[in-house]
């Protein structure tokens, strides 16, 4: 079956992470020339530094929210719905809301993952820098809960329109 069209809801949430994208990428290259040829690229949860990499690798993040990004795009455009593995029992009544559902938690973890790869970067740099000495672990943590409460409200969303 045809994949259907991209919802108005789905439009907003494709932009906004293309947006996020885009300001990832814009301030990665804007802050690059002042990065150390040797940076930290990973911390414990102390914030002790325990992984390092040149400066070249700061592009590693950028890169790989961008593959990601492409990577749920194309799965929209190419893997059949019929393919989902949905929570709840499809059927002719309900398969078109369930899949515009899926699509639509699809293009909200797509912006949650754009904007915890953006503050993780952002984090990265600012060690980098040395505007800070331990990153700031919140944000990091509301994002990864925002990711649990994007995916617990559209499996909610899905049962109750079952």
């Amino acid at each position: 079956m045809k994949t259907p069209p991209v919802s108005g809801s789905e439009r907003l949430l494709y932009r906004l992470t293309g947006l996020v994208v885009l300001l990832t990428w814009a301030a990665t290259v804007y802050v690059y020339p002042n990065l150390p040829d040797r940076m930290a690229i990973h911390v414990d949860l102390a914030g002790t530094p325990n992984g390092w990499g040149s400066k070249q690798t700061v592009f590693l993040g950028p890169g790989l929210i961008t593959g990601t990004i492409a990577f749920l795009l194309l799965i929209r455009e190419v893997a059949p719905a019929e393919s989902f593995n949905m929570p709840v029992k499809i059927t002719p009544e309900n398969r078109d809301k369930q899949i515009r559902l899926a699509y639509q938690m699809m293009a909200a973890i797509s912006l949650v993952l754009a904007l915890l790869m953006a503050v993780m970067q952002f984090e990265i740099c600012q060690l980098a820098l040395g505007s800070t000495q331990m990153p700031s672990f919140l944000s990091t943590g509301v994002l990864i809960g925002g990711l649990f409460a994007v995916i617990g409200y559209y499996l909610w969303q899905s049962i109750q329109n079952q």
